[in-house]
């Protein structure tokens, strides 16, 4: 049997129909056939909705060469399914089943379109990446230190190079001292310029040790199953070596600052990935059912 084409007219049964195609100058576009199937009785588009005409005429349009437009009615019909839960709910306890239940389906339409979007937390993973990236190059000195506490113990590490374990600047603003103390370090003669900060401080560093990479930790943080060792050698600090957070955010010097934000930010990473990895793997397996 040809199915109907759509348009405008009195209400159509279109429950247990069934067909191969649509007739010959029949739209096949989703938002036609979506307009189509909502001419139905109003019974059959409520409480008690009728799904088979939206999965057979999803399946006329994927057998007709028009995918995509299969897998939108496809996420229109679960969408009126989720719907129709909620109308059929008549006790408290019914509607609070249907609402919690409608809270993890429209997570499951926005995230991966019940299977059919694999691809969006691909798109989400990458794009929260390059945002943590460029936030994490953007951080102001000292705010990420080394987790290896060999390295803060280590005597010939002067405590200038614990201020700023990236740049390696030294104290910001100079100390008075700061000529002076650099040419003790290094033995420069007074007739001579001593090192800067950094020259001092990558000399002194092991040759072991990791160089914070932005947008190597910004993608060791956000994968769960990723291992760059980036995440396990740096950590962001809330106190400078005096014990004062650091770049205090408002005007309580002992308030939080960047750091808190910082960790925040990563706690926020963490679990965006777990979530977003879960529901990539739920699509690609086909625990999530499309149908």
């Amino acid at each position: 049997m040809l199915f109907d084409h759509a348009g405008t007219g009195p209400p159509l049964i279109l429950d247990g129909l069934t067909g191969t195609r649509f007739g010959n100058g029949s739209a096949c576009d989703a938002a036609s056939r979506i307009a189509w199937l909502d001419r139905q009785p109003d019974r059959d588009l409520g409480a008690d909705f009728k799904p088979q005409p939206w999965e057979q005429c999803a399946a006329v349009l994927a057998a007709m060469g028009h995918e995509e437009d299969a897998k939108l009615v496809r996420m229109e019909k679960r969408r009126r399914m989720r719907r129709a839960r909620l109308l059929r709910a008549t006790t408290l306890l019914d509607k609070l089943r249907a609402h919690i239940s409608g809270i993890f389906d429209r997570l499951l339409d926005l995230s991966i379109g019940y299977g059919w979007r694999p691809m969006r937390p691909v798109y989400a993973l990458l794009v929260v990446w390059l945002v943590a990236s460029f936030g994490y190059a953007a951080l102001p000195p000292g705010i990420m230190a080394p987790t290896d506490p060999r390295l803060f113990l280590d005597p010939s590490i002067p405590a200038e190079c614990r201020v700023d374990w990236i740049g390696l600047t030294g104290p910001v603003p100079p100390r008075p001292d700061d000529e002076s103390r650099r040419r003790t370090l290094t033995g420069t003669p007074a007739e001579e310029p001593p090192p800067a900060w950094k020259d001092i401080c990558g000399r002194r560093l092991p040759s072991e040790y990791s160089a914070f990479q932005p947008v190597l930790y910004a993608l060791d943080v956000l994968l769960p199953v990723v291992d760059l060792r980036q995440e396990r050698d740096w950590a962001p600090r809330v106190t400078d070596v005096d014990g004062k957070s650091l770049r205090p955010i408002g005007h309580d010097p002992e308030g939080w600052g960047w750091g808190y934000v910082v960790r925040a930010f990563e706690w926020f990473l963490i679990a965006f990935g777990w979530v977003a990895s879960l529901l990539l793997a739920a699509a690609v397996s086909g625990v999530v059912r499309r149908d």
